[in-house]
């Protein structure tokens, strides 16, 4: 049996989001390149095959698509039963063909070029976290960290210097014979996020940030009790995000008196329910309903997705 989506962890809800965006042929091969080379097994017996192992369907299921539509190869994908301890599958795509023309024509074994273009490097990074990408869990830990691993340090090397470009700092570790790669600054996070087009991912992100953040410098100024403080909160961080987001950007500058103020009001008050937020409005002679509120809502997250969709 398939895990339900309430088994999925954050790590595998961000491939599965890489997994549905539609990408051009460059990209494809590019993300195939990076892939590949963090995630290759070359069998030699008969005939030459690769094989690719993964614990997702989603990354099997998109990196055979990119075969498919990219070269003219036969493919077999296999997987075995659910394991005893981390009940997952392991899947395995095997291919064989005219391998060398494709190892070729993607430059696969080629060092990464210094003046590779931003959206080059986006399909690289793309590449390296669906091959080896994890999130810590934020459930069990008060901390966040991404990690790309493998077993080779120049790869990892060439994701070190490809992610300065968008100026976000790591470390690389070596543990039990592979090489870790970490990002451990939560903005950071956030930011490689967004780089890889995983807006949804990168959005519930910051709403976990801005929801800790939220609780714990309430938990300092009064004694309340902490679930009621994490349903106060969870209403509102979202739009807190998005807010941060926008504020300054000619798009909202364009807007009128009663919906700036309505975002200052929001972000200041994060704590104010749909009532008190349509009295507060009342109150500085901009008359909105619970209902004109809620549309407001959906007017900031209309142009928060589409400031980020150019951004990319």
């Amino acid at each position: 049996m398939l895990k339900n989506n309430s088994d999925i962890t954050f790590s595998e809800s961000v491939k599965d989001e890489l997994s549905r965006i539609k990408y051009s042929p460059a990209e494809m091969a590019i993300i195939l390149r990076s892939f590949l080379l963090n995630n290759l097994v070359i069998s030699m017996s008969n005939t030459q095959k690769w094989e690719i192992n993964s614990k997702l369907q989603s990354t099997i299921k998109l990196i055979h698509s990119f075969f498919s539509k990219l070269f003219n190869v036969k493919q077999e994908i296999s997987f075995t039963e659910v394991g005893k301890f981390d009940n997952k599958r392991n899947y395995k795509l095997t291919i064989t063909g005219d391998l060398e023309k494709i190892e070729k024509q993607i430059k696969l074994f080629n060092e990464w070029p210094k003046s590779s273009t931003p959206s080059e490097n986006k399909c690289f990074l793309i590449g390296a976290f669906l091959s080896g990408g994890s999130i810590s869990s934020f459930a069990t830990k008060s901390t966040y960290s991404l990690s790309l691993r493998s077993k080779n340090k120049n790869y990892l090397i060439a994701a070190q210097d490809i992610l300065s470009k968008f100026n976000i700092s790591v470390t690389i570790a070596e543990r039990r014979n592979e090489h870790i790669l970490y990002i451990k600054k939560a903005s950071s996070l956030s930011d490689f996020l967004k780089i890889i087009g995983t807006n949804n991912k990168m959005l519930e992100f910051e709403e976990i940030i801005i929801a800790r953040d939220y609780i714990n410098q309430m938990h300092r100024l009064v004694n309340l009790d902490v679930s009621n403080m994490r349903k106060t909160s969870s209403a509102s961080v979202k739009y807190i995000t998005m807010i941060n987001s926008i504020i300054n950007t000619p798009e909202y500058n364009k807007q009128s008196a009663k919906f700036k103020t309505y975002c200052l009001l929001r972000k200041q008050n994060p704590g104010y329910s749909l009532d008190t937020l349509s009295k507060k409005m009342g109150d500085q002679k901009l008359p909105v309903t619970k209902g004109g509120i809620n549309h407001l809502n959906m007017k900031i997250k209309k142009i928060y997705m589409s400031l980020n969709s150019k951004k990319l």
